[in-house]
């Protein structure tokens, strides 16, 4: 998948290497950062100038829950829209709807990281908007 952009997102995640491997694969991204941060193991992955995420794993003492993040879902544009959709198809992480999503200007699927977060892959920027 080619992202195009978005700044960043912070996110608590459920295993830190799984979560590295999950959007090294998936989309390219670099490991920017890796540290202990109050305890917990921290990274920014992504690409430079294009998507960023920071992640946060939890301590072994923390429960992780979807219902307790704020974060809905965040959305990655793509520039190869049918050959993301087949690849998160083959990989079996396809989330919400299970398929292609119309808007009116543009058309979108989801898919799910490792903790479940939903990732948007948007055909345009902005819905086409």
């Amino acid at each position: 998948m080619k992202i195009s952009n978005i700044d960043h997102i912070n996110l608590y995640i459920k295993d830190i290497n799984d979560t590295i491997q999950f959007y090294q694969e998936l989309f390219g991204f670099e490991v920017k950062e890796r540290s202990l941060h109050k305890g917990r193991e921290h990274a920014i992955l992504g690409r430079s100038g294009s998507a960023l995420l920071a992640v946060y794993e939890l301590a072994e003492d923390q429960e992780f829950s979807l219902e307790n993040q704020m974060i809905n879902h965040f959305c990655f544009v793509t520039e190869n829209f049918e050959e993301s959709f087949k690849i998160a198809k083959e990989k079996g992480i396809l989330g919400w709807g299970n398929g292609i999503t119309n808007h009116e200007n543009s058309r979108s699927f989801y898919i799910l990281d490792p903790s479940g977060h939903e990732i948007e892959i948007s055909e345009k920027f902005g819905g086409g908007l």
